[in-house]
């Protein structure tokens, strides 16, 4: 009897310690799986064509290319749960950089990369995100064009003033599409009234 408890114990012990490191994991894994899905959007692929000329240096660049947005189905994660996947890339193959901003991804232009007064910066200028161009999520004061900057003496968005007159960067042309109206009800409502008129 005595030794099969010497036995148990250290079994017993290792039960306990093993179940409390992974028991919140578990409960985790569960209550994620029976939380509801996200609403799927009403656009699931679009393509948007954007133009874009900047100096640097007093060499001029221009990009022409298409901003290729794609819903990619429902994601799982501890820290968002389940969320909705999007794809992005660049059809005639440019890079395509992505960044957070506002705790959101981004995606971007990379218009400069380099070491400044001994601190590695990195410019790049926002081209916006599937949820903005497929209509997902409303934004508030936002379309694609802002430029940020990314050190460790500055991060966040910098005015195209300071970007010439600290970095000698010019934006001198951007165009940027349209995003497609999404799952608002009243946009569908407009577009199907303006349809009717149209159509008299």
């Amino acid at each position: 009897m005595k030794s099969k408890f010497i036995i148990a114990m250290p079994l017993l012990l290792a039960g306990v310690v093993v179940g409390y490191f992974t028991l919140p994991w578990i409960i985790l894994f569960f209550g994620i799986q029976f939380e509801a899905n996200p609403p799927e959007p009403k656009n699931k692929y679009g393509e948007f064509p954007f133009h874009l000329v900047y100096e640097i240096n007093g060499i001029q660049h221009t990009i022409d290319d298409t901003i290729i947005c794609k819903y990619a189905g429902i994601g799982i994660d501890e820290g968002s749960g389940k969320h909705i996947k999007w794809e992005e890339r660049l059809a005639n193959g440019n890079k395509l950089t992505s960044f957070l901003f506002t705790e959101e991804n981004q995606y971007g232009i990379e218009l400069l990369d380099a070491v400044i007064e001994g601190n590695s910066t990195s410019i790049i200028l926002d081209i916006g995100n599937p949820q903005y161009y497929l209509g997902y999520k409303k934004y508030r004061d936002y379309s694609p064009g802002r430029v940020s900057i990314s050190s460790p003496l500055a991060t966040g968005v910098i005015s195209e003033d300071e970007l010439w007159n600290r970095y000698n960067i010019k934006i001198i042309e951007k165009k940027f599409s349209q995003p497609l109206l999404g799952n608002d009800l009243r946009n569908h409502l407009l577009i199907w009234i303006l349809t009717l008129l149209n159509c008299q």
